[in-house]
C-alpha cells in the first residue's frame, strides 16, 4: 500500500504574518541550553527591512538575542485560540 505523501506546510511570509491580528510575534531564542529569553516583537519594522514578501526564516535566521547574543530564534504568532474564545493576546507593555 503506497502512502500518500503531503506536502510540506508553507512557511508564512513577513507580510502574511503582519496581515493576521495581532500584528506581532514571539520570539524566542534558540540558545536553548544557555538561554531561555523570550520577547514580544512587532512585526512592521521587520516587513519594512525585507519586504512584504519576505519568508519568515529570514527573522528566524537573523534574530539576535538582546540577552546573550545568540543568532536564531523561534517564533510564535499569536492568535484568538491562545487567549481564550474571542480574546486576543495583548501586546506585552513594559
Amino acid at each position: 500500500m503506497a502512502r500518500s505523501k503531503e506536502p510540506p506546510p508553507r512557511i508564512p511570509t513577513l507580510g502574511a504574518l503582519q496581515r493576521d491580528e495581532p500584528h506581532w510575534a514571539w520570539l524566542y531564542c534558540t540558545n536553548y541550553h544557555k538561554c531561555t529569553h523570550r520577547r514580544a516583537m512587532p512585526l512592521a519594522p521587520f516587513v519594512i527591512r525585507w519586504g512584504a514578501n519576505a519568508s519568515s526564516n529570514v527573522l528566524r535566521k537573523s534574530a539576535r538575542c538582546s540577552q546573550c547574543g545568540h543568532k536564531g530564534a523561534a517564533l510564535m504568532h499569536p492568535s484568538i485560540g491562545s487567549g481564550g474564545p474571542g480574546i486576543y493576546v495583548a501586546f506585552p507593555v513594559r
